[in-house]
């Protein structure tokens, strides 16, 4: 069954990048009722720091990493990424104005 991630991280109440999120989320649900939605906050359930485990975790061979199967395959010409024809959609929200910054890396074009 196709399921939506709905990810957020912003430590903000009422943070705009996470109601946008939410509403997009909800609205790519609404297209297919039938989709579960997973919600994670990782402001307020923050991934665990690393450990003694992880770090022996990323010496071991490749084929004994505990993603395979799950986030990518092994195949004749290597490793393939399994994320292959699956959407994925950034919501950002930032504050001010971009147009004119002082280090002139302006994402706005200028006139002459």
């Amino acid at each position: 069954m196709a399921s939506i991630l709905l990810l957020t991280a912003s430590p903000r109440p009422g943070s705009f990048s996470t109601q946008i999120a939410a509403e997009l989320a909800e609205r790519l649900r609404a297209t297919d009722p039938a989709k579960a939605l997973v919600h994670r906050d990782l402001a307020a359930n923050p991934l665990p720091h690393m450990d003694s485990g992880f770090a022996a975790g990323i010496h071991k061979p490749t084929e004994a990493l505990s993603r395979v199967g799950k986030t990518f395959r092994f195949t004749a010409n290597g490793p393939e990424g399994l994320g292959r024809g699956k959407k994925a959609y950034i919501v950002l929200a930032s504050r001010g104005i971009y147009s004119e910054d002082p280090a002139g890396l302006s994402i706005m074009p200028r006139p002459i």
